[in-house]
């Protein structure tokens, strides 16, 4: 579903979006998109629990749920890097520009 990509690709894309904090929702956007992370949909096509993926990554229900249902307004690189390593996915899988 998702092409793979180098590990420095991957680390230069993040490094890149993330820089720090990217913010979510509202405040990037492109061309009428905004920036949202896939996390809900990665999830279900898992078959994945909000808390299991909190408990592997070592984050708290609540985290992961504000993040999955677009709730935050920035997310941390940590936390990206968590996910994306958890999910064996690259920053690219787990942001996107949608309508």
């Amino acid at each position: 579903m998702f092409g793979q990509v180098s590990e420095d690709e991957a680390l230069n894309t993040a490094t890149w979006l993330f820089a720090g904090k990217c913010h979510l929702g509202l405040q990037k956007q492109k061309e009428g998109k905004t920036i949202q992370n896939t996390l809900e949909m990665l999830l279900h096509n898992r078959e994945l629990s909000y808390d299991e993926l909190a408990k592997r990554c070592g984050m708290t229900y609540n985290g992961i749920a504000k993040i999955a249902k677009q709730q935050n307004q920035s997310i941390q690189y940590a936390t990206v890097e968590k996910i994306t390593k958890v999910l064996n996915i690259t920053a690219n899988d787990l942001m996107g520009y949608f309508s």
